[in-house]
Formats: structure tokens, sequence, C-alpha cells
């Protein structure tokens, strides 16, 4: 297994970001993070380190967009399918599946 924190720079469907925007259909716009863990074996995987005391449905509510955009930066830039993205809570120690 491969492991790596990747930082990035891709352009995105304006749709697929944060926020909408009203006119952007069809737009690109410039999305830049850096993932705490893609995991390179088998599968493939983000795993995104936070330190919260949230609850799981909190962190899924919360982060799940974020980790969204992690995983349509890597398959479009890299070309490879990712399997499964992960939240671990550094407070709690608890690994949250965040599936979509």
């Amino acid at each position: 297994t491969s492991r790596m924190c990747l930082k990035f720079l891709v352009s995105l469907p304006a749709e697929e970001t944060y926020t909408r925007v009203e006119g952007c259909a069809g737009e690109e716009v410039i999305f830049q993070g850096a993932i705490d863990l893609l995991a390179i074996g088998e599968t493939v995987r983000i795993i995104d380190y936070k330190y919260s005391g949230k609850s799981k449905e909190n962190l899924i509510k919360t982060y799940a967009k974020q980790l969204k955009l992690y995983k349509y930066a890597v398959e479009n830039s890299l070309k490879i399918k990712v399997e499964k993205t992960y939240i671990v809570s550094l407070l709690s120690g608890e690994e949250v599946l965040v599936e979509f």
C-alpha cells in the first residue's frame, strides 16, 4: 500500500463546490486542497483527520461535502477510483465511513 499526503489544485464544475452560485451552470472553478491521507493499495481510500468532539452523524453532516470534493479531485486528476472515504476523529479515536 502506498500512502501519501496529497496537495492539489483542480478545476471543478461550479455545481460540485460548497455553495451554489446562480448563473454558473457549466462554469468551472479552481479548487485547492490538501488530503490528509490518500492510501492506494488493493483499494483507494481517502482519510481525513479531524480534532473534534462531534458525533459521527455531525462529523458526516459537517464534512461530507469536503470529502466528496476530495474524491472528485482524486478521481479526475489521478484517474483512479476512490473506493472509500473516512473521517478519523483524533479526539475520540473513532473512524467514520462517509458514503456518497
